[in-house]
């Protein structure tokens, strides 16, 4: 019907039935809101001095992450806008080991939040082309 970008719902009203559909920001939302609690802090991300930038670069990657108001739990969110996968390696400052439970959301028809390949930390995670993944994380 429309090619609108900036619903996070859509209704489709019609007299004979209808429909309501979601859409893919609803989901990248849902990365952050699901995975994020109240209370967490940002914490700092650093790419290699090698990776693209995001400020010169519109395909280059996205990163954040956060740290829970317990102080043990560790959330990441990574964005690959490229139309080409990414590998990537998570590091912890520290130098400590962890593994992280990953939920991944593509271009793909109902792969939304979808548990994905576990993240072990130094070891490289793909992030498919034009996805979005949440990796959480629990100290012991």
């Amino acid at each position: 019907p429309y090619d609108y970008k900036d619903g996070l719902v859509y209704v489709d009203k019609r007299l004979d039935g209808g429909a309501v559909r979601d859409s893919k920001m609803l989901w990248a939302l849902g990365h952050f809101a699901r995975f994020i609690r109240p209370g967490a802090r940002r914490i700092g991300v650093l790419a290699p001095p090698e990776a693209p930038d995001p400020a010169r670069e519109h395909d280059a990657p996205l990163v954040s992450a956060w740290v829970g108001a317990d102080g043990r739990s560790l959330v990441a969110v990574g964005i690959n806008p490229a139309q080409r996968p990414l590998s990537l390696k998570l590091v912890l400052a520290d130098g400590t080991r962890r593994r992280f439970r990953s939920f991944l959301t593509t271009p793909e028809p109902g792969k939304n939040l979808a548990p994905g390949p576990a993240l072990e930390t130094g070891v490289p995670w793909t992030l498919p082309p034009r996805s979005m993944a949440t990796w959480v994380g629990e100290s012991d």
